[in-house]
């Protein structure tokens, strides 16, 4: 079976009371990179169990209803980071395993200001949040309800 094939049911099932939410039933796909990223090997077929996911990625307008009601200070935030990784396209390209020079650190970059202290995403509300980490990812599961999906799920849904 090709990577990019699974075998699975492509019924689309909502989550009674939880609206934006989709089943993703139970499952097989090939999981694992080979050509590019060695840490990946080796390629094998991973089962999955059914599972509910969102539809959509968490937007900043929610990010930023879940810091208003908790408080909540992100690891970029805080007082011996501020700031993150934000990603440079080279004009020109010669390689891709140069990647690590396409990002760089940036004083300032969270998730209200994606690219540094001169940017805000105030008109990006209904935008994917980023420039959060794990830990954060977690507690806005955990506020909201719900978890995040591990690897061999994310893999197998997206």
């Amino acid at each position: 079976m090709p990577a990019y094939q699974v075998t699975t049911s492509t019924q689309i099932i909502t989550a009674p009371g939880r609206s934006g939410m989709v089943w993703i039933p139970t499952g097989a796909f090939q999981m694992g990179e080979c050509a590019f990223y060695p840490e990946e090997h080796p390629r094998r077929e991973v089962a999955v169990a059914g599972f509910w996911i969102d539809r959509h990625p968490v937007t900043n307008e929610q990010f930023g209803r879940f810091v208003a009601a908790t408080g909540y200070v992100t690891q970029a935030e805080q007082p011996d980071i501020r700031g993150g990784m934000v990603f440079h396209a080279p004009a020109h390209v010669t390689t891709t395993r140069q990647d690590d020079t396409w990002w760089r650190w940036t004083p300032g970059a969270d998730w209200r200001h994606p690219r540094g202290t001169e940017t805000a995403n105030l008109a990006l509300a209904q935008h994917p949040v980023v420039q959060v980490t794990l830990a954060d990812a977690l507690a806005y599961g955990a506020w909201a309800g719900g978890e995040l999906p591990g690897e061999a799920e994310w893999e197998y849904a997206a």
